[in-house]
């Protein structure tokens, strides 16, 4: 009988030897079986099949440590990017500038020419259908009422058609004050480019061609800088009252300056 315990025993302790995980081992010192278990197997990381992912890993790679470079040590200080925009000032736009043109009798007119006066640019051309023609009349209407203080000037956005003589017959329509400026298109476009204006042709294949323009009305002090910008949904008592504004508050400027 004990010979038969014995060999289930051994039996039994066979097949738990045999067993691949857990392991069972045999501890003599205290007369007992301990589990072992198995250790986990490190599969290594694959690599990559060729070439071309070895490349696309490293250049990933790479732009991810300059990006990482760039932004914590390229990257100033907030503090000081504040301090440094704090002390820039806005810069001023300029409109307008010097310029060297013809009149309408021919005769060469710069801009220090109208130093010492207020004056109203506009910029057309003389084939306008509606625009130029409006506007003018609005221009020689305020210097009606503002009398000699102030000098109506013509630029035309069209020299190729608009000489000396085709100004003067046309602007004597609208007021005798008025001059009228224009010259080469090499000479005249520069001009326009500096007072911002817009300008296109339409339809270059004919001779009876439109001109797309901007129809602003440009006032001037007594410097021949643009103090004000006038759209042409100003009628003319609101250009009155505006210009008349300016006009003061140039004066106690000056007023204030020669104290």
């Amino acid at each position: 009988m004990a010979l038969g315990m014995s060999r289930r025993y051994y039996t039994s302790f066979a097949k738990r030897i045999a067993a691949p995980s857990p392991k069972a081992k045999y501890c003599s010192s205290r007369r007992r079986f301990s589990v072992e278990r198995e250790r986990p197997v490190i599969v290594p990381y694959p690599e990559p099949a060729n070439w071309l992912a070895r490349s696309m890993i490293l250049l990933g790679t790479g732009v991810g440590l300059a990006f990482a470079a760039y932004f914590y040590l390229g990257r100033p200080p907030i503090e000081a990017k504040k301090t440094s925009t704090a002390a820039v000032r806005p810069e001023r736009i300029t409109v307008g500038g010097p310029f060297s043109l013809l009149d309408q009798s021919g005769k060469v007119v710069s801009n220090s020419d109208f130093f010492g006066k207020w004056s109203l640019i506009y910029i057309g051309y003389t084939h306008c259908p509606e625009d130029c023609p409006r506007q003018l009349e609005k221009i020689a209407s305020v210097v009606h009422q503002l009398g000699k203080s102030i000098v109506p000037i013509f630029i035309t956005a069209d020299p190729e058609r608009d000489n000396a003589v085709q100004l003067k017959h046309y602007l004597r329509e609208f007021h005798p004050g008025f001059v009228g400026l224009t010259g080469k298109p090499s000479d005249v476009r520069p001009v326009l480019w500096k007072f911002r204006a817009f300008f296109r042709k339409t339809d270059e294949d004919r001779s009876d061609y439109l001109v797309e323009h901007s129809s602003n009305v440009y006032l001037m002090n007594t410097k021949m800088e643009c103090i004000k910008v006038f759209g042409p949904e100003y009628h003319d008592k609101a250009l009155v009252d505006a210009i008349t504004k300016e006009m003061t508050k140039a004066a106690a400027m000056e007023g204030t300056q020669a104290l």
